[in-house]
C-alpha cells in the first residue's frame, strides 16, 4: 500500500538493515477521497492527505518508493486542512536506500548518534 510518510528517524539493526520511524499522513475519508482532484491521474499527479500525521511506526527503508513534494492546500470542498503529495520518481529505490545506510553508518562512526533525525 502506497502513502505519504514523514521520516521521523533511522536506524540500521543487524549488519545491513536500515529501517526507519515513520507516521503516515492520514487518508482521506471515503467521502473526501471523491473530492479530491489529483486522483483521477493515478499516482503520476499524487493525491491528498489530511495534514494530520498518524502514530509512528517502523519499516524497513528498502520499502520506500520515492520522496515527495508535500504542498499545504485549503479545499473550499473538505474542511479539513490537506497537503498535496506528489511522488517525485527521479531517485530509484537502490540509489535511496544505499545513500541512507551509507550515510547512517558515516553518523555513526563519527559516534555523533545512533539514529539520524530528519
Amino acid at each position: 500500500m502506497e502513502a505519504a510518510a514523514q521520516v521521523l528517524a533511522f536506524f540500521i539493526f543487524g549488519t545491513d538493515n536500515v529501517y526507519a520511524v515513520i507516521s503516515r499522513y492520514t487518508p482521506l475519508s471515503e467521502i473526501d477521497a471523491k473530492l479530491d482532484p489529483y486522483r483521477q491521474f493515478g499516482m503520476v499527479a499524487g493525491c491528498l492527505y489530511y495534514d494530520k500525521l498518524e502514530a509512528p511506526s517502523v519499516v524497513c527503508a528498502s520499502d520506500f518508493l520515492t520522496s515527495f513534494a508535500k504542498t499545504p492546500l485549503k479545499l473550499e470542498n473538505i474542511t479539513q486542512p490537506v497537503v498535496h503529495a506528489l511522488p517525485l520518481y527521479k531517485v530509484s529505490r537502490f540509489i535511496l536506500v544505499s545513500f541512507l545506510r551509507h550515510y547512517i553508518q558515516i553518523i555513526i562512526s563519527f559516534g555523533l548518534a545512533h539514529t539520524l533525525s530528519i
